[in-house]
This record gives C-alpha cells, structure tokens and sequence, in this order.
C-alpha cells in the first residue's frame, strides 16, 4: 500500500475518533444540581459534597446552581432566583433536575410538572403565590424533564409531585425518636422528673413545614412527662423574649430553624447572622441547648442529633443514576431520611454537667463533628463560658 493512504487512513480514523469522542462529550447525559441555598451553609456544602461523590465515575455532565434564599429571603429576591434558575434549564436542557429543599421546589421545580394531574387547590403550598403562579407553565416547554427532589420538610402531594411519573425523591424530617430519646436522657442526667422545653423556628419555607415535625414531637413527649413548646419566631425581638421567658420557665431549648430571623418586623429588615444568633443565645442563655441540625453546633452550640446531609446527597446521586439508565422516576419509591449525625461541642457538654453516654462523644468523633475543649481537662473553657454569661457579651448583634 502506497504511504500516502496509509497516511490518509491513519488521519481518517484520528478524525473518527476525535468526532466520536466530541459527540460523546456532547450527548452525555445532563444532571442539574439546584441548591436552595449557597456553600455558606453548612447543610448546602455536606449535601452538594455527597451528591458530587456519588457521581463520580459517572459518564455524566454535572452542574451545580445556588439560589441563595437562605441569605436573601425576600420575596423579591426569590422571584429573581427562581427565574434565573429556570431560565439557566431553559438554556441548558438537563435531563435530570436534583432540586434541594424547599424553595427549589415552591420556586422552580413545580413548573415543570403535568398541570393535567393536579388540582392545584388541593395543594398546601399553592398559598404561595409564587407556586400558584408558575405552576405546570414549563411543563410543555421541558415535558421530558425528571426531578429528583432532595431535603424537603412537605410532603409531595403538597407540591403537586403525587401522580407525576416525572418525580421521586427523598424526604428531609427530623429523628423524632432520637430527639426525644435525648430529651430523656438529659432529663435523667439533670434528675428531673418533668421537663420544659422550648422549640422556636423561623418561619422560612423549611420552618413552616417542620414546624410540624415539632408540634408531633410534643404529642410523643408528653407520656413521657416532657411538655415541648413550639414557638415561631420571625424578629430578634421575639428571639431575645423566648430566650428569656425560657430562662425563668423552661429547661432545655431544642433549636431546628433560625436561618432566617430578622432584626425587626420591616419586610427589607436585615437578617441577623445565624452564627451571631446562636452566640448571643449561648451567652444570654441559662439553659443547654439541643439541636436538630449539625449547623447549631457548627454556629456555637452544645448537641445535635441531626439530619444527615450525607444520605440525602447520597440518595439524590443514585436516585438520579437509576433514572439515567433507564428507569421511570415514579417506579423508585421515595424514600425518607433514616440516618442521624450527632455533633458535639464539648467544652458546652462540660460547662452544663452532662454525663452523656460515651457513644455519643464516639459518634462525634467517628464522623468528624467533635469540637473538643482548648484545654485538657475542659476548666479553661469553662471558665470563658462562665466569663461570657456573666458579662452577657454580645449584648446587641442588630447593631
């Protein structure tokens, strides 16, 4: 054979190879991640981090949206995030839509579904005038879209997602049991036979719907001579009131949702930091507090026995796998959080007494939520933890 074909096949198949893998490159499977939030918080970063995990090998085009509507809130400000994160599917054409939390839901996810199958006025989150007025309007634009949804505290019928063959996913809910088994067990610890506790939450789109989880929680606590009080808390007034009244009337604070308290009552009002938040509770406060997320310990506090990021991020990456394969989304069952993560603060576990079975501290540390004392035996903590209380510091975080 004459050198030049030689070279001319050689080219040509160099040329086949290179259109092949640019083709390839171009029809990957696509997964849009659409995260509520941004990677400042910390449920946001351990479930992006799992979801990402549980892609790789994977011969998919993954990429990631943030609508941060945990920092701005408005309602303004979400109409804006919701539109730019169906426009950003308008342009990209995923198809696979992992969308984390609630308001990815209320803001982006309902417009694709099949208007047919709902009744939107069965639908408790159809009060909200933003889902009322996006919903099923991207349906036929995108009919082949598939949601997987991640980190909701609703239900699915709540957001039209029951009967669609385009959605599966898995629910966000708070361990009861494990929550109250705790409560018990301090109560034991403090030998009291009764015990008061107060449960405030903001009244984001999460706290609304987990608010519910709180009030069956005090349903579950009272055989056991345990009286919960949930509160809904929208202003850092109303914080500092809970705060205090608790000190007179209560003996535990259980804290889930506090993302969104703002300085005063005006709808442009600033939000107050959560990690300044849960400093000024720690230093006002006489009570130990118990959380039911890891963020309240991240952001200064005693304990958690907490949602686990980790398997919902888990769970959305193989659910979303499943789907890219070949499976109908309304075949893979939702499923429900059934793992929990405890977080420790030692030198706040020290300060108030608590001899907590070993097993917790264990756990604290085997997953790498153990913030241990400074000192070894935990007394200069201490000490800075009596130092604080006593000078109430800081005294007014809105200014």
């Amino acid at each position: 054979m004459k050198p030049w074909i030689n070279k001319g096949m050689m080219l040509l198949f160099f040329v086949c190879i290179v259109a092949y893998l640019v083709w390839r490159a171009i029809h990957r499977p696509r997964v849009l991640v659409l995260q509520s939030y941004d990677l400042e918080y910390a449920w946001t970063r351990d479930v992006n981090e799992s979801i990402i995990k549980g892609f790789l090998g994977k011969p998919y085009d993954v990429q990631y949206h943030f609508m941060d509507t945990k920092t701005h809130f408005d309602p303004e400000f979400k109409y804006i995030a919701g539109s730019r994160a169906r426009k950003r599917i308008n342009n990209w054409k995923p198809d696979v839509l992992i969308a984390v939390d609630d308001n990815a839901q209320s803001l982006v996810a309902v417009c694709y579904m099949d208007p047919k199958k709902v009744d939107i006025d069965e639908l408790r989150s159809a009060k909200n005038p933003a889902v009322r007025a996006i919903f099923g309007q991207c349906h036929k634009d995108h009919p082949d879209l598939k949601i997987v949804f991640v980190g909701i505290g609703a239900e699915p019928e709540d957001y039209g997602y029951k009967g669609q063959n385009s959605v599966t996913g898995i629910l966000e809910r708070m361990d009861l049991p494990a929550l109250l088994e705790t409560i018990n067990l301090i109560a034991r610890v403090q030998k009291k036979s009764k015990m008061v506790v107060v449960a405030p939450i903001d009244d984001s789109t999460s706290g609304i719907y987990n608010l519910d989880g709180l009030k069956k929680l005090e349903n579950d606590a009272a055989p056991f001579g345990i009286t919960i009080h949930p509160q809904q808390i929208k202003t850092f007034d109303q914080w500092k009131k809970m705060v205090e009244d608790a000190n007179k009337n209560a003996d535990l604070l259980l804290i889930s949702n506090y993302h969104t308290i703002k300085c005063d009552a005006n709808t442009k009002s600033a939000r107050v930091s959560p990690h300044d938040l849960i400093t000024w509770t720690e230093a006002h406060s006489s009570l130990p507090g118990l959380g039911a997320w890891g963020f309240y310990v991240a952001d200064g506090g005693m304990l958690s026995v907490a949602v686990s990021p980790f398997e919902q991020g888990e769970v959305a990456a193989r659910l979303a796998s499943k789907i890219l394969e070949g499976a109908t989304p309304s075949s893979l069952a939702v499923e429900t959080t059934h793992q929990s993560i405890i977080f420790m603060r030692k030198a706040l576990i020290s300060y108030y007494d608590l001899s907590l079975p070993r097993i917790y501290e264990a756990f604290a540390r085997a997953t790498d939520n153990f913030i241990p004392c400074k000192g070894k035996n935990c007394s200069m903590d201490i000490q800075l933890i009596k130092q604080m209380k006593e000078e109430n510091r800081p005294t007014n975080i809105c200014n």
